[in-house]
This record gives C-alpha cells, sequence and structure tokens, in this order.
C-alpha cells in the first residue's frame, strides 16, 4: 500500500473516533444542558407559586383543593412543568396532576422543605422519575402553611435530548465529511509527491539517491521554481564553489524560520555564481552551456526535474576531465595516424630500395637509405633532445607525420631548451593538438594557391615561467568577419556538418586563460597564432630546492 493511501486510511480512522467521540461529548453536553434547565425551571416555577399570595389564602381556605387544583393545571399547561403537586406540612396532597391521587401522601422527602428551605432533587413518584422542586408556603407569621413542588419528568427530557439529535448527527456529519475531504485532498497531494510509492520504497530511493548524489562524476543542483538550490552535492559545491550567504548562521537562521512561518518556502542558505545565475534566470532549461567560474571551465545544462515538476537539475561537468579524455584521445589519434604515416612512407622507400638492389645500383640505394634515415633522425633528435616534455615531443612527432601525410610540410623549430610544462598534459595536447590541426587544414585547403606548410616555433618567453608557441601556416588567414568572435562557441572557419565545429579553439581558449596567458592571432601570409605554455623555472626551483 502505498504512503498516500496509508495516510488517508489513518486520516479516516481518526476522523471516524473524533466524530464519534465529538457526538458523545455533545449528546452528553445536550442531555445537561436540558437537564439544568429543568432544574432552572421547576425551581423557578416552584419558588414565584410559594410566594403567590392565592396560593398561600387557598392553602388556608376551607376547600383547598377545590380553590388550587385549576390553578395547578393551568400552570401545567402553560409552562414547561409536567406536574404541581401542593401539599400540607404534613404531606397529604392537595392537588395532583392525576385528580385520584389527591389526599394521598406524598411520597417523597419533604424534611428540607420543612426545615426552610428550597432544594432541587431527581425521585421517583406516582408519574415516574422527575426533576423536581420543593418549597414551602409561608404564612404572613412566617409559619409553614404548606409545601408546594414542581418537576419535570425525566421521559420528557429524554424525550427533548431525542429531539436535539438530527441536528447533533447533521453537525457530525458535516465534520466527518469536511473532515473526510480534506484528507483525500492531502492524501491525493502526497501521491503527487511521492508518485504513489510505498515507504519502504522511498526509503529505498532516498538511499540510492544519496549513493548517486555522493559518487556523480558531475556536479548536480536541485532548483526550485525560482531558480534558487535547494540541494546540491558534493560535487556541484566544489565545482561551483558554492557558500553560504554573507550573512552570519544566527542571522540566517533566524531569516529562514520567519520565511519558513510566513511564506512555507525554504531559504537558500548557499548562493550560485553570478554567471550561473544569469543562465539559469534567462533561460528554463539549456543545454551545454559553456562558463567559466574561477579558474574552472565549466559546461552546464538544465533540464526539467519530471516531466510534470516545477522544479529543475542543474547538471555541471568540468571541462578538464573533458579535455583530459579528449587529450588522451587525441593523443592516441595522433599517434595512430603517425605510425599509419611512417609506415605508409616507410613502406614505399623500401620498396624503391629493393628495386634499386635488384637493379644492381648499389651506390644509389645506400644513399637513398641513408638520406630519409638522417631526415628522420635530424627531426626526432631536435624535438626529443630540446623538448623534454614527452607528451608535447611525442604530439609534435606525430603531427610532422600526419601532415606529411596530407601533403603538407610541417617543421618544428624550436630555440633553445624548452623543459616540461607544470600544466596538465591533456590540456598541452589540447591546446597544441587544435592549433596544428588547424594550422594543417588550413594550409592543405590553400594548396592551390600556397605550397602548404605549417610552422611550430617553441621559444622561452619574457615571462619567466613560460615558453611561447607559435604556429603560423600559409592557409587564407581568419576570415575578418569572425576574427572578433573567432574563440566564442560554436564558430568555425570550417565548413558545417558537425555539432562539434567550433569546440576546439574556445576549449584551447579557455584553457590558456586558465594558464593565466592568452590565445592571440594576426594575420600575416597566412594565420599566426601565438600562446604562452607553463613550464617548470629552473631558477625558482633551484630557489625551492635551497631553501
Amino acid at each position: 500500500m502505498s504512503l498516500a493511501k496509508r495516510f488517508l486510511a489513518l486520516q479516516l480512522g481518526l476522523v471516524i473516533v473524533i466524530s464519534v467521540v465529538v457526538a458523545l461529548v455533545m449528546i452528553q453536553q445536550t442531555r445537561s444542558w436540558v437537564t439544568l434547565r429543568a432544574e432552572s425551571v421547576t425551581r423557578a416555577a416552584t419558588s414565584v407559586m410559594a410566594q403567590d399570595p392565592f396560593v398561600r389564602d387557598g392553602m388556608k381556605s376551607e376547600d383547598p383543593t377545590a380553590r388550587l387544583q385549576a390553578y395547578a393545571h393551568r400552570i401545567e399547561d402553560e409552562s414547561d412543568i409536567d406536574f404541581v403537586t401542593l401539599m400540607t406540612p404534613e404531606g397529604t396532597r392537595l392537588t395532583h396532576a392525576i385528580p385520584e391521587f389527591v389526599g394521598h401522601e406524598y411520597s417523597g422527602d419533604r424534611s428540607r422543605a420543612l426545615a426552610d428551605e428550597t432544594y432541587t432533587v431527581t425521585e421517583t413518584g406516582q408519574l415516574g422519575p422527575s426533576v423536581r422542586t420543593i418549597a414551602p408556603i409561608f404564612d404572613t407569621d412566617g409559619s409553614i402553611v404548606g409545601l408546594v413542588s414542581s418537576g419535570v419528568l425525566l421521559n420528557q427530557i429524554a424525550q427533548e435530548n431525542r429531539q436535539q439529535l438530527p441536528g447533533l448527527a447533521l453537525i457530525v456529519l458535516a465534520l466527518l465529511v469536511m473532515s473526510s475531504l480534506v484528507s483525500y485532498v492531502l492524501a491525493r497531494y502526497l501521491s503527487r509527491a511521492t508518485n504513489g510509492q510505498a515507504p519502504e520504497s522511498l526509503v529505498r530511493s532516498q538511499a540510492l539517491n544519496r549513493a548517486v548524489l555522493a559518487e556523480a562524476r558531475e556536479g548536480l543542483v536541485l532548483l526550485d521554481q525560482l531558480g534558487r538550490p535547494v540541494l546540491a552535492n558534493l560535487r556541484a559545491r566544489h565545482l561551483l564553489d558554492m557558500k553560504p550567504a554573507a550573512d552570519d548562521a544566527a542571522q540566517a537562521q533566524r531569516r529562514r524560520s520567519v520565511t519558513l512561518r510566513r511564506r512555507n518556502e525554504p531559504l537558500p542558505t548557499e548562493i550560485l555564481p553570478t554567471v550561473i545565475r544569469e543562465l539559469v534566470d534567462g533561460q528554463r532549461e539549456f543545454l551545454d552551456e559553456w562558463c567559466t567560474v574561477g579558474t574552472r571551465t565549466l559546461i552546464v545544462s538544465c533540464v526539467k526535474a519530471s516531466r510534470d515538476s516545477k522544479l529543475r537539475v542543474l547538471i555541471v561537468q568540468d571541462h578538464t576531465e573533458l579535455t583530459r579524455l579528449s587529450g588522451e584521445l587525441d593523443t592516441v589519434r595522433t599517434m595512430a595516424a603517425g605510425l599509419r604515416a611512417q609506415t605508409h612512407e616507410h613502406a614505399n622507400r623500401m620498396h624503391t630500395v629493393v628495386s634499386l638492389l635488384e637493379l644492381e645500383r648499389y651506390p644509389q640505394a645506400l644513399e637513398f637509405a641513408a638520406s630519409n634515415l638522417t631526415v628522420t633522425r635530424d627531426l626526432g633528435t631536435t624535438v626529443t633532445e630540446s623538448v623534454a616534455d614527452p607528451y608535447l615531443s611525442a604530439l609534435l612527432l606525430g603531427k610532422t607525420a600526419e601532415a606529411h601525410e596530407r601533403g603538407v610540410d610541417l617543421q618544428v623549430v624550436v630555440h633553445g631548451e624548452i623543459p616540461a610544462s607544470t600544466a596538465d598534459p591533456s590540456e598541452v595536447v589540447s591546446v597544441v593538438g587544435n592549433l596544428v590541426d588547424n594550422a594543417i587544414y588550413a594550409a592543405a585547403s590553400n594548396q592551390d594557391r600556397e605550397e602548404p606548410a605549417v610552422e611550430v616555433e617553441l621559444a622561452p618567453s619574457e615571462r619567466p615561467g613560460y615558453v611561447q608557441l607559435t604556429v603560423a601556416d600559409t592557409g587564407p588567414g581568419v576570415d575578418p568577419e569572425v576574427a572578433d568572435s573567432l574563440f566564442d562557441r560554436g564558430v568555425s572557419t570550417k565548413p558545417t556538418g558537425g555539432s562539434m565545429r567550433g569546440v576546439g579553439l574556445h576549449l584551447a581558449y579557455q584553457i590558456a586563460e586558465s594558464w593565466g596567458t592568452r590565445l592571440s592571432f594576426v594575420n600575416d601570409a597566412g594565420a599566426v597564432f601565438t600562446v604562452e605554455i607553463p613550464v617548470h623555472d629552473s631558477a625558482r626551483d633551484a630557489e625551492e630546492d635551497d631553501s
């Protein structure tokens, strides 16, 4: 049974119990009220008759019954009194509702009346159980000349109680219907809020959600309908650098409690970065928006939590991880392309050497093989001996072979010794690989006008701890129409046809900014891109070692 159904059953049971209790209390209160009313009526009527001169004079007349019987019947007919009994101090009835009992002795207690006391009791007489009031009748000299008793029968009280029952039943029924309706509405709301799940299922779902939130590699933030964070996992707090609001904990707690009381809405104690808040406020839903928070470049998406929910989920991915994966893939792809190009080139040269040997042209075969070995060894020696970073040197060698296969002459010029980079290898591979790939593509696409060539230059920078990378090509250069927005995501000079166009340069630009440098370009017989790469500073490292 779902939580909503259990809640509804419990509420209905509780409503029924409360309704029964209320009905019993109301019946008891009604009975008490009718009884009190009967006591009040009998006391008032008895007091009035005890002080009536007509009654006093009748009690002293020669035939009291003849004078007072009609009087008593008139009182019974014109009031709520069921019977009026006038009697002598000795207890002999002078009047009665049933004439046959006139002259008989009064069966109730009259001792307190003889002691000058007016009192109300519940007794059983000739007509049955009744609530009656007995009072003495005084003569002008203060002596008791008789007693008067008036009463209301209990069956009459019961009848009045029964007359009240329909009204009580209507009130209880209305209470039951309204309470049941409220319980049903609450159960419907609870069913929607819990998707009709049982408590055990909710517990399991909660445990699963906590595990997913704790272990998820993406940052996840739950936003309310106003775009405020109400729940975030640790990864999101780390990536977005979410911090408490400016007020201290006591003020936040006080403000939260006031808000909850007045508006019944959660007040977030943490705030989103400005750039994320602008994205969330500007669009209800979006996918793969790139933004920078601190030193991190993030990919942010915002989707609905569920189909009919007003809540949204903010999904945050660190581009560093994507860059690492992309860089690893690019490195593997470059190495594979280089190996494929080298294999193809080596096969062609081996066929040529074999053919020269078959033609017995041994000097030419030796010269051809030695020249190829010299070129390959010179290039490998220049890169590997001058560039200490193994990832960068391997990338340049692979790109050289790939460019050669595409008919592009790629030259690597190294000035001095290039220390290993302090940046993440995947970031270095991503920046250099994107720039070289774009240069090879531009040079190859412009080969009908210029001899396709690319030059990669590495030289010490004027800034300590950096080397300057320059990539120049013989392509057509950067189109002036896109020059101002070249590093924006989605902007590309290549033909459209892929969803990943316009990502490489944007990613390289973001990485360069995280290094504390800038990626720039000029058009000079082609495009020339320049960026500074952070490297180990030998002088600074030596000072740190000495300290």
